[in-house]
């Protein structure tokens, strides 16, 4: 058994949402009491009054110095575009393995391309400029396990010191969650974050990260 207080606080720090409302100050305290009553119960293994809760989470607000941040402001120096693109996904084996040799050796980049290339587990997965797609499949031959085109790239520069920071590229998904903008890909770097989504999202994805704002 746990008291109020610390049932409370183990949920509202699990609630990314209902935390920043409260950090900002905008949080209906006997509102968002009722939502998480039966939950504060189940942890606490006792009937709990409403008021108590909601003095629970009073406390909470109040005590500024012990809340975590959880979507640092991250302040965006540059934004680059780079479309149109290709994903082409293939199965992982030594056959496939094999071919990225071949592939090193047909791939001639230029600066303005753009090439990404990730082994995971069980997959290879490429993302590139679209005059680089032949050369890609004609490396590995096969059918690919999937392939995706009319898609754009969205890179996100800013300072090193984000480096060693948690949550910020958090908080940047965040900005696209919000707008349902659905994501294909992360890719990240020291002082980047590129995110691929559709063409069709592209002006919404810039607009959540439009140079007159911070992000959240």
């Amino acid at each position: 058994m746990i008291s109020i207080q610390s049932g409370v606080e183990k949920i509202i720090q699990e609630d990314a949402e209902a935390y920043a409302a409260m950090r900002r100050g905008i949080m209906n305290f006997s509102q968002y009491a009722h939502s998480i009553h039966k939950q504060v119960e189940k942890l606490c293994r006792k009937d709990i009054r409403h008021g108590s809760i909601v003095i629970a989470l009073t406390r909470l607000s109040g005590d500024k110095h012990k809340q975590k941040i959880y979507t640092p402001k991250v302040e965006i120096h540059n934004i680059t575009t780079k479309l149109p693109l290709t994903e082409i996904v293939y199965h992982k084996t030594q056959e496939t393995l094999s071919s990225l040799e071949t592939l090193f050796k047909k791939i001639k980049a230029s600066v303005d391309d753009f090439f990404v290339m990730t082994l995971s587990t069980t997959e290879i997965t490429i993302i590139c400029s679209d005059p680089l797609v032949k050369r890609v499949e004609d490396a590995f031959g096969g059918k690919p396990k999937m392939k995706q085109s009319n898609l754009a790239a969205i890179g996100l520069s800013f300072d090193e010191s984000y480096y060693k920071m948690p949550n910020v590229t958090f908080s940047l998904i965040r900005e696209l969650a919000m707008r349902e903008i659905v994501i294909a890909e992360t890719v990240s770097s020291y002082t980047e974050v590129v995110f691929i989504c559709h063409q069709k999202d592209l002006s919404r994805a810039l607009e959540a990260f439009r140079s007159d704002k911070e992000v959240w």
